[in-house]
């Protein structure tokens, strides 16, 4: 015979009811949505600073007459950036190479190549933190014997305030967008459950072909664009 076990409804019943108390709230957060959202902002900062790439290459027959020219050369250049005021801080070298310089004419007529000589190649970053000052500078370095100038980089010295002001821009814009998706939904609006940068970029450099003019160098700087991006996530209920 089965023993029979007593009900004891007094004692299971407010604990099955706190059971579902607990779990009310939970249930209840589930209920409610979510909104992701992203905005972009954008600001159009005007460059205050430039860097140029310019140069020397020279070359020779022997490697040691290539590197001889090419320091006369480098120092006329680098005397010239000392007489313009151009802090130490601001030259970086950014390049130095010997390299051969082979004579092709051989192998179209089925011989071994020959060395004929030897380039020597020295390239040096200038910044530049006064833009008008940037067409006479290249041409005095250009009359001082540079030879190679192989770009023209705008940029913003301090980036920190414009992308400050381009993170406030992504941030209202993607708050505008969540209250027009709720209002078109037709559902509330909740409490801000995660701000996240989903993206920010500085100005880089904007790089430009410097074309080398007899007189003088026309260059525009234009507008360098600084961005960010956030992504917003809001809790929504019917």
């Amino acid at each position: 015979m089965i023993p029979r076990v007593p009900i004891l409804l007094p004692v299971l019943f407010p604990l099955l009811q706190a059971i579902l108390l607990a779990g009310a709230p939970l249930a209840a957060q589930q209920a409610e949505g979510v909104l992701t959202v992203s905005g972009q902002g954008q600001v159009a900062v005007a460059p205050d600073m430039v860097t140029i790439t310019v140069g020397v290459e020279t070359e020779a027959e022997t490697a040691d007459a290539a590197l001889a020219a090419n320091n006369a050369a480098m120092n006329r250049v680098f005397a010239l950036l000392e007489a313009e005021g151009i802090d130490a801080r601001d030259l970086q070298t950014s390049r130095f190479s010997v390299n051969p310089v082979w004579d092709n004419s051989r192998a179209a007529a089925g011989r071994p190549l020959s060395v004929r000589g030897f380039a020597v190649a020295n390239l040096l970053n200038v910044t530049l933190r006064d833009l008008p000052r940037l067409g006479p500078v290249l041409d005095a370095l250009v009359d001082s014997g540079a030879n190679q100038v192989q770009g023209v980089r705008f940029a913003v010295a301090d980036p920190a305030p414009h992308l400050d002001r381009a993170r406030a821009l992504a941030v209202a814009e993607a708050m505008r967008k969540a209250r027009l998706y709720a209002d078109a939904a037709g559902v509330r609006l909740g409490a801000l459950l995660a701000l996240e940068e989903a993206g920010a970029r500085r100005a880089g450099p904007l790089a430009m072909e410097a074309r080398l003019m007899a007189d003088s160098v026309p260059l525009a700087e234009g507008e360098l664009t600084i961005s960010a991006e956030v992504t917003l996530r809001y809790a929504i209920a019917p």
